[in-house]
């Protein structure tokens, strides 16, 4: 089997150390091959079939973005003959490895550099949309503004790792069911989390006490307690660094019984949400009454 093998040299821009293209699966390489670089896919249009060397393909529709590592061997195909097209933004192994050091842990871990296949996540409509805007905006930059494309596609490449890829940093067992990750990584979105349990369960599409189950073994937590740490943590932060009285902080995250949440916050942090709040005060911050 012929391999094919890309350098950077041949790819990437020196003038913004990255690559930016549309490809559609018509013209675009259609043997297998590996690079020496890092790469982004997201399918634009159609439904994109991501083959690899042993033999096994993975089929990706239309919102999906996939990060593909140096040294995966792979060729994207038309899953169903019709034309996909698919953004391919590419990066050198050093803009991408600085930008993991400048991150820090978690956002640079084996599972995402490691993983058998190259890490693929669906984004919803909204995420969609605003994904190809921010490509739009560089679309639309004078071709000759090599600093500012350099900026942008950078910008775009962090928020892809720490928007949409930190699922892969949360589940503790390689084979979490990828519904079981995606879900976890959706119900850290604050519309989601506030609406509890039930939305939970409409996101999953499983039954509850099968979401219940297999929750409780990947993540050592119920689908109820880790709403609740979410929940906490946001209201922690709120009481840290916003203004928002104590009420109005429990509200806005859906606890409203009041004396629950109270309950709730002291078993986490220990002491009551108003203290908490004090206790986070510096000497020359104004704290608003509750």
């Amino acid at each position: 089997m012929q391999i094919r093998h890309f350098t950077a040299a041949q790819v990437i821009d020196p003038d913004i150390a990255a690559y930016y293209r549309v490809h559609s699966t018509f013209n675009n390489v259609n043997t297998l091959h590996s690079h020496e670089y890092f790469e982004l896919h997201f399918v634009i249009k159609g439904t994109l079939k991501h083959a690899f060397a042993d033999g096994n393909s993975h089929e990706h529709s239309t919102g999906t973005l996939l990060f593909i590592r140096p040294e995966d061997v792979h060729v994207c195909l038309s899953a169903d003959g019709a034309e996909c097209q698919y953004m391919n933004l590419a990066f050198s192994r050093d803009t991408v490895h600085e930008l993991f050091h400048f991150i820090g842990h978690p956002f640079c871990s084996a599972r995402l550099l490691g993983s058998y296949y190259p890490p693929a996540i669906r984004l919803t409509e909204s995420e969609t949309h605003q994904f190809l805007q921010r490509f739009e905006r560089i679309a639309i930059l004078p071709i000759h503004e090599k600093t500012m494309i350099k900026a942008q596609l950078r910008s775009l490449l962090a928020e892809a790792i720490i928007r949409y890829f930190t699922a892969f940093e949360h589940a503790d067992e390689s084979d979490t069911p990828q519904w079981l990750v995606q879900l976890h990584d959706e119900m850290q979105k604050k519309e989601n989390f506030i609406q509890g349990p039930k939305r939970m369960a409409e996101l999953a599409g499983v039954s509850h006490h099968h979401l219940c189950r297999e929750f409780k073994r990947y993540y050592q937590i119920t689908p109820t307690d880790f709403l609740n740490r979410l929940r906490l943590n946001y209201a922690a932060n709120m009481l840290a660094y916003s203004f928002s009285s104590v009420t109005d902080i429990a509200l806005d995250l859906n606890f409203n019984n009041l004396s629950h949440f109270h309950h709730l916050f002291k078993k986490r942090y220990g002491i009551t949400p108003l203290k908490f709040r004090t206790s986070m005060s510096g000497p020359n911050s104004e704290t608003p009454p509750d």
